[in-house]
């Protein structure tokens, strides 16, 4: 019942049988009873991608472990689990490393058979060794749809999340970060040491140019053994605001074309859009732009054929990769072209004679001949 030689010692004393029943001397009779491995059911739990290493010690009378004790084994393959094999040849530990390739806890067993060592290599009962893999986070790098200044960037990864994705999150996994080389052009980046459920952050862009972020992010499971998986990096780009600039109003006569307004921006690769806000146009005023567009707003006649001038309103809003900026408005005055029908003041006189006088005050709109 020990895990080392025990002897014991008979003394034996001989009789002959049939013929005088003739007791002998006594003699001895010396047998040593060499150990045998007793080992109950073991369990061990790892992470994902670590090791395990199992040494039963002595432990008496439920474990007996003879100095040197050797184990051979073999394992019930689990098909979510690599690292694991049989061993036929004896080892003084059972070690291996093993990972789990799910994001949920994963079991492989083990049959192991102990031999004792320095003394008679007695072969012990088998026994078995349970060991709980606990799942690993382990990522891809990520490069996030740029975000415009102000706005906030959100990532929540999911097992498997995306096509060909070979992401595994555990539930409940928690992240930490850093920001790498924090940009000076950016605000609301910061790092943060407390377990998150996701990544996010507010970012402002403060210049006319985008603006890289990468975090350095580490991933840790929730509800199963805490395993810290590799880090990742996340990388976020910070579209600016962009900015336009006021537009000249123009005033032209009717029957005229107005020059296409010079958009000004602070930002490269901005693009437009614009809206006419008047209703209600008087029929006398044609060949105005469109009511909407993108891009510049293209330069053309526009005819006034009425008496009074009008003003023809436009909302331009600038435009960076989906970001808006400000709006600034651009306006046209068209004034009414005037035309006489100088028929019906036509005179006839004889040569010397006076002709008569024209009255031009009385014409409508008022105009001025030269």
């Amino acid at each position: 019942t020990s895990n080392v030689p025990q002897t014991l010692v008979y003394t034996v004393t001989p009789t002959s049988g049939d013929q005088g029943i003739c007791e002998g001397a006594a003699f001895t009779l010396t047998v040593v009873v060499n150990p045998e491995p007793v080992i109950p059911t073991q369990t061990a739990e790892i992470c994902s991608d670590g090791t395990f290493t199992i040494t039963p010690a002595n432990n008496p009378p439920t474990t007996i472990v003879p100095a040197n004790t050797t184990y051979t084994w073999t394992v019930v393959d689990n098909t979510d689990v690599t690292g694991e094999s049989s061993e036929t040849t004896p080892q003084t530990a059972i070690s291996q490393t093993l990972t789990n390739t799910t994001n949920t806890v994963q079991t492989v067993v083990y049959t192991l058979t102990p031999t004792s060592g320095d003394d008679g290599n007695c072969v012990g009962e088998d026994f078995l060794l349970n060991v709980q893999i606990d799942p690993k986070p382990s990522l891809d790098d990520v490069n996030l749809a740029a975000i415009c200044s102000g706005d906030s960037f959100n990532l929540t990864p999911t097992n498997n999340g995306g096509a060909n994705s070979t992401d595994i999150v555990p539930a409940n996994t928690t992240y930490t970060w850093t920001v790498v080389d924090a940009n000076g052009f950016v605000t609301g980046d910061s790092d943060d040491t407390t377990g998150q459920t996701s990544i996010s952050q507010t970012l402002t862009n403060t210049s006319n140019v985008p603006q890289t972020l990468v975090y350095t992010v580490t991933p840790t499971s929730g509800d199963q053994g805490t395993c810290e998986g590799a880090a990742f990096t996340l990388t976020v780009v910070v579209n600016p605001t962009p900015s336009i600039s006021a537009i000249a109003s123009q005033t032209i006569c009717g029957g005229t074309a107005f020059d296409t307004p010079n958009f000004i921006s602070d930002v490269t690769g901005e693009s437009y859009s614009w809206v006419l806000t008047n209703t209600g146009i008087p029929a006398q005023v044609t060949g105005y732009p469109s009511p909407s567009g993108n891009g510049d707003i293209p330069g053309g006649v526009i005819e006034n054929t009425g008496t009074d001038s009008y003003t023809l309103i436009y909302d331009v809003t600038v435009n960076f990769e989906g970001c808006l900026g400000n709006m600034e408005q651009f306006s046209i005055t068209v004034e009414p072209a005037p035309s006489v029908n100088f028929d019906v003041l036509d005179q006839s006189v004889c040569s010397g004679g006076n002709s008569g006088s024209v009255n031009l005050s009385s014409l409508t709109p008022s105009v001025e001949i030269s």
